[in-house]
Order: structure tokens, then C-alpha cells, then sequence
């Protein structure tokens, strides 16, 4: 018996050792054929995906000094992005003939890209169509299967809202009374000639500072169009797009928008050249905003002092009485009642009745730094800085 078993024992051990080789195998077998079909769907994906994205398409709204592998060269050097839109980044790219221009990409297929997409396509649509001195100048459009990227004139002085919100504000010369003044009325009349000179009607949904570029000679371009709607007739769009704090009440339960929508956020926009101060801001209240504060200061004697931004120049008599002319159009324009409000081209003409009494010091740009100059071409930054605090 004992010789028996011993017999058995070497013959159960060889039997194991083949079923843990076969097991080996087979493991390893499994996991190159996995291997080599993962790589080769890869492969294929690769190769198809760049098959299906095709080649880029240059649609050119002017005549323009360079092409799409251009503009992609650019793109592949800079890291300079100047803004984050909610449609895509915008980069700042310097073409081979030296113009300098803005790109703004769309986000990435994996961040919602099919909405944002089409709301850059909407951009172009009304962009293509729109000219005006006052709007901003959209140069081309370069696209694929994959990707859109719209091409716009490069705006040194960035936007209102950094000049008004960004550091070192108490600095900064050129956001005296003159030149926010000069911006209110830019940003107006490009609204008016979207509300009262195309047709169809269109309403930008979406004013506010940061949206409100500035050129070289401080002129206002309002930009960003992505949710901007053309409105036929009476129709109303029901979808709510805007920012919180420039957004009309009636949008919470009407859901409609119109013309009144965008002259509500202007309103807007003007509360905040006139104070300084931000939309919405906890110094207001819970649930308050810009609108809520300034009408709860009008109501005090002393209260439209604490109002005006003292960096324009509202410790000037003078300036102030200009600012207020200002105040009571921007009170008209976020009047509660939509029917209450004026029109854009009614508020243009208050504007210009507002207009500053005194001449604006010449102005000469250098590198997108604006320097203030007297009539002998000297630097007068001092007599700027008497002229503003009287």
C-alpha cells in the first residue's frame, strides 16, 4: 500500500503543475488578445475621428491678411489667455504679419459642447450681419467637424469691468468722469442700433461690464453674443439666459424677453460706472442687489453722496451734478415696470443732454496705456487729478 501511494503522489503533483501551466496560458492569452483589440479600437478611433473632423474652414466677414493654419500656428505657441466667456477662451494671438487679434475657442466636446456650440454659432449669425462702431468687430470664422473659433479685433484696454473692479482702481486715471461717461454712451448707442436699426430686432440677453470691451481710444465695443436672439415681432423667447444681478425681474415669472430686458441691464451697468461698486455684493444685503441698495439710499438726504464713486470725481460739484443726470436715467431703466422704462434710443438722447460740460484732456496711446496730455503736448496727469477733485 505504502509503495502504492507513493506511487500516486509524484503522478498528482505532475497533474497539478500541468492545470496551473494551462491556467497560466490561458490567462495570458486572454490578456494579449484584449491588449491587441483595445489598441487596435484605438487605433481605429484615432484614425477615424481625425478622418471625420476634416480639414479647417476659413469664412473670412473681411478681407484678411492671413489663413486658418495661420491663426492654428498662433494658437499652438500662446499661453495668453485675456478671458473665459461661457462659450469658450479667449486667447490673444499675433499673426505672422504682426496684427494682433482675439480667438476665442470653444470649450472642449467633453464640457457640454453641443449647447455651447450652438451658442457660438449663434455669435456668428448675428455677429456676421452686425456693423457698427460701437459693436464688436467679429473678422472671421475658423472651424471643423470638431471645433469652432471666432476671430475678433484685439481690444488693448480690456474690459469696463476690470476698469471699474479691478486692483489698483483708485490709480487708474482713465476711469474718470469723462471717460465712464464717454463708455455709457458708447455701450448705448451700440444697443440702440441692435434695438431700433436691424431687422430683425436684436436683444443681447446678456450686458454687463465684463462683456463690454474697450479699443485703444477707450470707445466701448459691446461683445458677446452667444445668447443674443433675434426677435420677430411680438415673439418671445422662453429660455432664461443671462448673468445673476443684471437679469430684469420680470424674467422669474414671465420668462419672456424683449427689448426692456436689455435696457433694464443697462440700468445696470450704469449704477455700477456711477458707484464703483459690483452688481451684487454682500455689503448690499442678503438677496439685495446694486438696484435694491441705490433705491434704499435715494431715499436719505444725505444718501446719493454715499452713491457716486469718489474716484470719478464726485467730490466736484460739478461732476456730481452730472452723475445724478445719469442716477435718474439708470433709475428709469430699472424701473420695476417694464413699461416704465425708456427706450434705448430715448436713452441716448437723455445721454447726450447729460453730456460732460468740460472738454476731454487729449488723450495719446501707448501700448494700450492711455496718458492724458495738455494742449502742449506735455504729461498733465497732475492737472487731470486737480480737474477731477476740483
Amino acid at each position: 500500500m505504502e509503495v502504492r501511494n507513493k506511487q500516486q503522489q509524484p503522478k498528482k503533483t505532475a497533474g497539478a503543475i500541468v492545470w496551473i501551466m494551462a491556467a497560466a496560458f490561458g490567462i495570458g492569452l486572454f490578456v494579449l488578445v484584449a491588449g491587441t483589440r483595445c489598441f487596435h479600437a484605438n487605433y481605429s478611433r484615432r484614425f477615424s475621428d481625425d478622418r471625420e473632423i476634416g480639414p479647417w474652414r476659413l469664412t473670412a466677414f473681411q478681407r484678411l491678411n492671413f489663413t486658418a493654419d495661420d491663426v492654428l500656428e498662433c494658437l499652438s505657441m500662446t499661453d495668453k489667455i485675456i478671458g473665459m466667456g461661457s462659450t469658450g477662451t479667449v486667447y490673444k494671438a499675433e499673426m505672422p504679419g504682426g496684427e494682433i487679434i482675439a480667438v476665442k475657442k470653444l470649450w472642449g466636446k467633453h464640457k457640454d459642447n453641443i449647447r455651447r456650440r450652438k451658442g457660438v454659432l449663434a455669435e456668428v449669425d448675428v455677429l456676421g450681419n452686425v456693423r457698427h462702431r460701437n459693436i464688436v468687430r467679429l473678422l472671421g470664422c475658423c472651424s471643423n467637424r470638431e471645433c469652432t473659433m471666432l476671430l475678433y479685433e484685439y481690444m488693448p484696454n480690456g474690459n469696463l469691468d476690470d476698469l471699474l473692479h479691478g486692483k489698483n482702481k483708485g490709480e487708474n486715471l482713465v476711469a474718470d468722469w469723462v471717460t465712464r461717461y464717454k463708455i455709457a454712451l458708447g455701450v448705448a448707442q451700440g444697443i440702440c442700433y441692435l434695438h431700433h436699426d436691424c431687422d430683425p430686432v436684436i436683444v443681447h440677453r446678456d450686458l454687463k461690464p465684463s462683456n463690454i470691451l474697450l479699443d485703444g481710444e477707450m470707445e466701448a465695443r459691446v461683445a458677446d453674443f452667444g445668447v443674443a436672439k433675434l426677435i420677430q415681432s411680438d415673439e418671445s423667447m422662453s429660455v432664461i439666459a443671462g448673468s445673476y444681478g443684471y437679469i430684469a425681474p420680470e424674467y422669474a415669472y414671465t420668462l419672456q424677453v424683449d427689448e426692456k430686458s436689455d435696457i433694464y441691464s443697462f440700468g445696470v451697468v450704469l449704477m455700477e460706472i456711477l458707484s464703483g461698486k459690483k452688481s451684487v455684493d454682500s455689503e448690499f444685503g442678503d438677496g439685495n442687489s446694486i438696484v435694491d441698495w441705490v433705491r434704499s439710499k435715494i431715499k436719505n438726504k444725505n444718501g446719493v453722496i454715499d452713491i457716486l464713486d469718489k474716484n470719478a470725481g464726485a467730490s466736484c460739484a460739478s461732476v456730481r451734478e452730472e452723475m445724478m443726470q445719469m442716477l435718474r436715467i439708470a433709475l428709469l431703466c430699472t424701473s420695476r415696470n417694464p413699461a416704465d422704462r425708456p427706450s434705448m434710443r430715448d436713452v441716448v438722447l437723455m445721454l447726450q443732454e447729460a453730456k460732460p460740460k468740460r472738454k476731454m484732456l487729449e488723450s495719446i496711446v501707448n501700448g494700450g496705456n492711455v496718458v492724458r496730455v495738455g494742449a502742449d503736448g506735455t504729461d498733465d496727469s497732475l492737472a487731470q487729478k486737480a480737474t477731477v477733485e476740483c
